[in-house]
């Protein structure tokens, strides 16, 4: 009796520190790490890594913050608070030192896609306040921002401006058409009315508007070859669906972004 009782402890208190210190949207996590991979895979640099590692920062910041402001100005001050506090000033300062390491090391100026990049965060951010952080528009929104990484490590690695921004590009496609099949696709799983054309349109969209880049000899063949790819599953997944778990979605999503990511880094690098 004594042993269940102890293992309940244990699971409960690993639960707190999960919901305290990592953040609650796991599909965020391959949005954040793909525009990572591809900027590094194209220009790879200390400095680009040195901003992998601040953004790592950034994101993993927000959640304890989130939770020690929220207790504190309720004037609460639970275990969790201080656990959240803890981790909010290591991840603040994880952030802090990957930002001044690239500002130090980094070829040319990377800052302009933070231009873009913080007005698209502040949406995510005033909806998640307001306990809508799952709506379409902060999810886009956030992704978005996420992808701003691959276009400031391409810059600090000593790309131009016009291909490190098409890097982002092609982050910001992909999350969007990604959004867009999984929020179909687990309203199908849930057996609820889901409209699955404006899906696909979207990623046949996708395929030609990268198709067309390539007959202009902008990028590589590779690029609407992924995309395609992306078609092909969002085709199967869509009209067909098999009945899998939500988490097995999410991580088969995330294996697809690594590989737009790769392919991306093929095609414009």
């Amino acid at each position: 009796m004594e042993s269940l009782v102890m293992s309940s402890s244990t699971t409960k208190a690993r639960s707190t520190w999960r919901s305290v210190v990592l953040p609650t949207e796991h599909g965020a996590w391959g949005f954040l790490s793909e525009p990572i991979l591809l900027g590094l895979l194209v220009a790879f640099s200390w400095a680009g890594i040195a901003l992998g590692v601040a953004a790592f920062g950034v994101f993993l910041v927000q959640q304890p913050l989130k939770i020690a402001l929220k207790d504190r100005l309720r004037g609460k001050f639970y275990p969790r608070t201080k656990l959240a506090a803890r981790f909010a000033a290591l991840f603040g300062a994880l952030a802090v030192i990957g930002g001044v390491l690239a500002l130090l090391n980094a070829r040319q100026n990377f800052l302009a896609p933070l231009l873009i990049a913080v007005p698209l965060a502040l949406i995510q951010v005033g909806y998640a306040a307001r306990n809508q952080g799952r709506a379409m528009l902060p999810e886009i929104s956030g992704a978005w921002a996420l992808g701003a990484s691959a276009a400031m490590i391409g810059l600090a690695g000593g790309l131009t401006e016009g291909t490190a921004f098409l890097l982002w590009l092609v982050m910001a496609v992909r999350a969007l058409i990604s959004i867009m099949y999984v929020r179909v696709r687990l309203r199908r799983a849930r057996h609820e009315s889901a409209q699955i054309w404006g899906a696909l349109i979207l990623h046949v969209a996708a395929v030609l508007g990268f198709a067309l880049l390539w007959l202009m000899g902008v990028v590589g063949a590779a690029l609407p070859m992924g995309f395609g790819v992306l078609l092909v599953r969002a085709a199967k997944g869509l009209i067909a669906p098999a009945d899998v778990p939500t988490k097995v979605i999410g991580f088969t999503e995330m294996g697809y972004g690594i590989l737009i990511a790769i392919f991306a880094a093929a095609a414009v690098g």
